[in-house]
């Protein structure tokens, strides 16, 4: 089985659905849907049973039942829910798409686990839409990314196949942070070990709902980043990479271009 498709859900009944729906619409086989729920109360375990045992609309009449595990049970937040499902997964690549989160086509696997899957890390573009659905923002993946693109948050979790075998080798999320864990584990996975392989494709991947706790508490967003910053980062690099985060085209200059810039640009105010 090459995906798990890991989803983590709470009282979400109406966006479970819709990640359902964008789901078993897949035109690729070779995976299987794991959903994490933390014991819900709104209608989300009797409907899960019913997907189980295959009591449901035309909507799903595609899907293979066999392919759903499903885990009801208290969680310590979203990170440690995604750990169990990490836990449950037999792919040889995990991805998360939280209730509520869809695929932006029906070929969106078939597209992102196409032949050759050398890279240990397969990602694509991010589409945000509000809780109407309207498109608010464009996440579009950095090919080859470096340490400041990082630092940007160029990588989006919704868009973004992780080889499994990373987790064990790497480590789960931290799940003692509430927002801020994924972000946590590409900065510290890829950016201090070049033998993590990436692979870019050009495919929108997910529409991802922004009406989660990270849109809504940036001082919480900013509070973990900083946590994490201290944990690997003196304050000296810290200084200089905040400066790149504040000026993102300069960043996303290489440092050869940068100096010839400034040098002719000083050219011109001599004269």
């Amino acid at each position: 089985m090459t995906c798990s498709i890991i989803t983590i859900t709470y009282n979400n009944l109406d966006g479970l659905r819709r990640t359902a729906e964008s789901v078993a619409v897949q035109t690729y086989a070779d995976m299987e849907w794991i959903v994490v729920d933390g014991g819900s109360t709104d209608g989300t375990q009797e409907w899960l049973q019913g997907m189980k045992e295959e009591s449901r609309g035309d909507s799903f009449r595609n899907f293979n039942s066999s392919n759903l595990q499903i885990l009801s049970e208290p969680d310590k937040g979203v990170y440690d829910a995604q750990n169990k499902g990490i836990r449950l997964a037999k792919g040889e690549f995990c991805f998360f798409l939280n209730a509520g989160d869809s695929f932006c086509r029906a070929d969106v696997l078939e597209r992102m686990m196409a032949m050759p899957l050398d890279a240990d890390i397969e990602y694509g573009n991010e589409v945000v839409v509000d809780a109407e659905g309207k498109r608010v923002g464009y996440c579009k993946g950095v090919e080859n990314p470096g340490f400041v693109d990082l630092y940007n948050s160029c990588m989006k979790h919704q868009a973004t196949f992780i080889r499994r075998a990373l987790f064990e080798k790497y480590g789960e999320y931290d799940s003692s942070l509430r927002i801020c864990a994924d972000w946590e584990w590409f900065f510290r996975v890829i950016g201090f070990h070049d033998e993590v392989r990436l692979c870019y494709r050009d495919v929108d991947v997910a529409w991802f709902e922004n009406t989660g706790l990270s849109y809504h508490n940036p001082e919480l967003c900013r509070r973990e980043r900083q946590e994490i910053l201290d944990r690997y980062m003196s304050k000296r690099l810290q200084q200089d990479y905040a400066v790149y985060g504040r000026y993102p085209r300069i960043a996303k200059m290489s440092f050869q271009r940068l100096p010839r810039l400034l040098a002719r640009i000083a050219n011109r105010l001599l004269k």
